[in-house]
């Protein structure tokens, strides 16, 4: 009994062993030799490098000088009222950093944050026009920027003025405003004092009305 039992016993153990098989696992490869993690890590690198250039395109210009504020006809160019900023101008007609000359006078009125090309800056000064600032008896609309046309306007003192005195008159079509000052105490309170750009052929009347009883009026033209 006992041979049999431990013939059986054997022939369990060669079963179990002969079930048993051999699972070989091979070992992890490193990341670094992935060929698909090296292709992604230079796919992410092309489109960074492509990124920046692109970025790097689009931001890239010329030095060039553009306006910080509006600027009148005959006013002096320098650093109180330009800057330099990069811009993609596309053309050769425009002022670059440091060709704006010495004495740099504006050729037309600017406007503010305007890119300053060669034609609109001389440095010859216009003979046919005149620096003066007068005082007005109203104030000008809020709208109203350096660079701006006006007429001038002699307004009569007196309100209850004779049949035979002269009345309102223009004085002047067209002067340029260069800028407006601080108000004076002695004026009114919607008073204020400008300065102008007059030309030779209305300096006279505007000068003789500045002299005489009555008071000035600026008129912008155009559209408010």
């Amino acid at each position: 009994m006992e041979s049999r039992r431990d013939a059986r016993f054997s022939i369990t153990i060669d079963c179990v062993r002969t079930r048993r098989s051999v699972l070989r696992v091979s070992a992890p490869r490193r990341l670094w030799r992935d060929p698909r993690f090296l292709g992604g890590l230079a796919l992410i690198a092309l489109s960074v490098l492509a990124t920046a250039w692109l970025v790097a395109d689009a931001r890239a210009g010329e030095p060039v000088y553009r306006t910080t504020r509006a600027i009148a006809v005959g006013e002096k160019l320098d650093a109180t009222n330009t800057e330099i900023v990069d811009a993609r101008t596309e053309s050769k007609a425009y002022v670059l950093e440091g060709q704006l000359p010495d004495g740099a006078l504006a050729a037309r009125s600017l406007a503010a944050q305007e890119l300053l090309a060669q034609s609109t800056v001389t440095t010859q000064a216009d003979s046919d026009v005149r620096r003066l600032v007068v005082a007005v008896a109203e104030g000008l609309p809020s709208n109203t920027s350096p660079g701006d046309l006006l007429e001038l306007w002699s307004l009569p003192l007196d309100e209850r003025r004779e049949k035979d005195t002269p009345g309102s008159e223009k004085i002047a079509s067209a002067v340029t405003l260069v800028k407006i000052l601080e108000s004076n105490s002695s004026l009114t309170r919607s008073g204020s004092r400008i300065e102008l750009l007059v030309g030779s052929a209305d300096l006279p009347k505007v000068l003789d009305a500045m002299s005489g009883r009555g008071v000035l009026a600026a008129v912008p033209i155009g559209p408010s």
